[in-house]
């Protein structure tokens, strides 16, 4: 009975033991790079300026009370890139190019304002294009400094050559509007809302 049990402990694996390995330098290394990278990224995309950056892009003052700022081009990028993409030139047939729109650019900035408040559903032409879509209202999503920043970018980026929109104006827009609800209803409305004076 002792020879059996005596080959068979022989054959199990030894207990494991906790040695006194570190971890290799390298990881270490690679995780510091990982961790400085992620806040280079972070703070390079949302807002804040880390250097001279793009000097066309507006950073508005924001109307609350903690005195921050609001990067236009971050506002942009996390609401609206994503039909209009990254530089404005829209998606062929379905979201409508921002670069060149008179919708966006002509006047002083009040329609595009009112378009971002109110969202657009229906018929609008752009360049000799008609688009038949649905952009969401962001009245309830952005303040009105944000607004402001987003038009300005809008309108002073990828070759458009408009003036910057004021958080007042967009405040000034908005009260206008209260009480009209539901989207645009095509540019037709739009262009009756404003006169007539804008549109493609």
């Amino acid at each position: 009975m002792t020879a059996p049990r005596e080959r068979a402990r022989q054959r199990e694996n030894p207990e494991p033991e906790e040695g006194d390995r570190p971890v290799p330098k390298a990881v270490f290394v690679l995780i510091a790079g990982l961790f400085l990278w992620g806040c280079y990224y972070l703070l390079a995309h949302t807002g804040y300026p880390l250097g001279a950056g793009d000097a066309r892009t507006p950073i508005v003052a924001r109307d609350g009370a903690d005195g921050g700022a609001v990067s236009g081009a971050s506002v942009y990028a996390g609401n609206c890139a994503a039909c209009h993409q990254a530089k404005g030139q829209g998606i062929a047939g379905t979201f409508p190019p921002l670069v060149g729109s008179r919708w966006v650019t002509e006047g002083n900035g009040r329609m595009a304002a009112a378009i971002v408040l109110r969202g657009l559903q229906g018929g609008i032409e752009v360049q000799g294009t008609v688009y038949d879509g649905q952009m969401p209202s962001f009245a309830g999503q952005l303040s009105d400094a944000e607004i402001a920043a987003v038009v300005t970018h809008i309108r002073t980026s990828w070759g458009n050559d408009a003036g910057a929109v004021s958080a007042g104006v967009v405040s000034e827009v908005r009260t206008a509007l209260d009480g009209d609800a539901g989207p645009w209803k095509g540019g037709e409305a739009l262009r009756s809302a404003f006169d007539g004076s804008a549109g493609g």
